[in-house]
């Protein structure tokens, strides 16, 4: 599949769904395919939502690895992430080290 310009996530990225954490690739190949964990901002919860779109490709864009309290993300480097530090999303490449970032 061709590259589509979107931001990713890494296919072995695990993501907490309403049947326990999946691999982001797990999920992707399921026919139906189970509720994932997202964080309302606006609300300050931890909410399920319906997955409504996948793609699987290799990025030609650079990966980079985030380490945080209790794991790590490989995304490609323009991917937003949401900074506690600077309450606003920022593309991945932009973080510096020791920032709060918020990964559920």
């Amino acid at each position: 599949m061709e590259y589509n310009g979107a931001p990713c996530f890494h296919p072995d990225t695990y993501v907490m769904t309403e049947i326990g954490n999946k691999k982001i690739k797990d999920i992707v190949r399921m026919k139906n395919p189970p509720k994932i964990f997202s964080f309302n901002l606006k609300e300050n919860t931890l909410q399920l939502k319906q997955v409504l779109d996948t793609s699987e490709h290799k990025s030609e864009k650079n990966t980079i690895e985030i380490e945080y309290d209790g794991g790590s993300l490989i995304v490609t480097e323009d991917h937003k992430i949401w900074s506690v530090t600077r309450n606003l999303y920022i593309e991945a490449s932009e973080l510096q080290e020791g920032e709060e970032v918020l990964a559920n």
